[in-house]
């Protein structure tokens, strides 16, 4: 009987050894493809985010959308807000729609950001109040999308650009198009601040997200 258990050793070590490292071979190489997957899908995302975000597509639109950011202490648009707002103007001024839809929400100092935001648009570009449309409730993108379209609908409305960051211009479209604009054009606004690299990896979760729990448009809430 122990003439048989060293042989019977060896060979469960020979044996059973050499599978389990085959198995961990296995299970090696799987989790690198997995990995190398998941990075090439981020890698292409990014680069369309960026593609869709600066490569700006300007047509003559019913009327402009200006989403909101943050306001100053002293009560004026940050320099975020002003780079938009003032993109918003050029287009406006260069004929490219009749009217704007300034969105954005109440902060909590009480700043209405709309309301700034269309008080900017008067003093700096003469854009003339009647052609503003106020969405003071536009506290998230989408928030700013169902309101837009409601207002489109309202005014009859069919096309609108969107102006915003160029790496929230992709999530923006998508949010308006869900909620019932077919036709979407955009503009980034010329601003870059370090910050922007951290909130472009943030919205490589935040668009595909948004997509998935608004695929019903306005109907889902946030």
């Amino acid at each position: 009987m122990i003439r048989y258990a060293m042989p019977l050793k060896c060979w469960f070590k020979r044996c059973v050894g050499a599978e389990m490292t085959l198995d961990k071979g296995v299970i090696g190489r799987t989790v690198m493809a997995v990995v190398a997957c998941v990075a090439l899908v981020l890698v292409v995302e990014l680069i369309v985010l960026l593609w869709v975000g600066v490569r700006d597509d300007i047509a003559p639109s019913d009327v402009g959308i200006v989403l909101g950011s943050s306001i100053t202490a002293g009560g004026e648009p940050s320099p975020r807000l002003q780079a938009r707002l003032d993109r918003t103007g050029e287009l406006w001024q260069a004929g490219v729609f009749p009217a704007v839809i300034v969105s954005g929400g109440v902060e909590p100092e009480g700043w209405d950001e709309a309301a700034i935001m269309a008080r900017y648009l008067q003093q700096r570009w003469h854009v003339p109040a009647s052609a503003i449309l106020l969405d003071a409730t536009g506290n998230t993108t989408h928030d700013t999308a169902c309101h837009s379209a409601a207002l489109m609908r309202q005014h009859g409305y069919r096309s609108a650009l969107v102006v915003s960051q160029h790496f929230h211009i992709a999530r923006s479209r998508d949010a308006l198009q869900q909620a019932g604009i077919d036709d979407v054009h955009h503009a980034h606004a010329y601003f870059f601040e370090r910050r922007d690299i951290y909130s472009t990896v943030r919205e490589m979760v935040a668009w595909p997200l948004y997509r998935w729990r608004h695929a019903d448009g306005c109907a889902s809430s946030d």
